[in-house]
């Protein structure tokens, strides 16, 4: 049986995801509004502050990384200020988004199968959890980590690459 909704039919948007968050629906937002504000620390994001950050990264993502539309980049990340600007970044890029849930017991053994299903180019991770994400990605192609956080194992943190990276990704305007 076929349900049809009583509301009329929404045409979607002619945009990509990104273009069409910062675009289109940030009408309603002045630049300075804080987004994202983390309880423990005090951290915030302005939507401005989330807009340049994750259009550098997009540039780092594509340039550094090699990121290409529809690409799949696997987040197995805790929360943090820079989750968002990593999620926005991957969309900007054109790439599809895979999330790996931080479970208790989780080990790399398990995160393996999920990468090959995804076909990830990439993993979001961070130093909490790096000790199973590294594992995994060297088992499976040996694909690239950026931590949202430092970290001391040798993979790339998100603030050294916005540091490096002064160019807004200007791929889909």
């Amino acid at each position: 049986m076929v349900f049809e909704s009583k509301f009329p039919k929404v045409d979607p948007p002619s945009t990509d995801v990104f273009n069409f968050i910062f675009n289109t629906a940030r009408e309603k937002y002045s630049k300075d509004k804080v987004l994202y504000r983390v309880h423990n620390t005090g951290e915030t994001l302005t939507l401005e502050e989330l807009e340049n950050k994750s259009l550098r990264l997009a540039s780092v993502l594509v340039k550094k990384y090699g990121i290409k539309p529809n690409n799949v980049i696997a987040f197995l990340a805790n929360n943090s200020i820079n989750y968002p600007i990593a999620f926005f970044a991957a969309l900007a890029a054109g790439a599809t988004i895979s999330p790996i849930p931080v479970q208790q017991g989780l080990d790399a053994l398990a995160i393996i199968p999920r990468l090959e299903q995804a076909d990830a180019k990439l993993i979001i991770t961070d130093s909490t959890l790096a000790s199973i994400t590294k594992p995994a990605a060297e088992a499976f192609n040996g694909i690239p980590l950026i931590s949202l956080d430092s970290s001391s194992d040798g993979i790339s943190n998100i603030e050294a690459l916005l540091a490096e990276e002064t160019e807004l990704f200007n791929g889909f305007r």
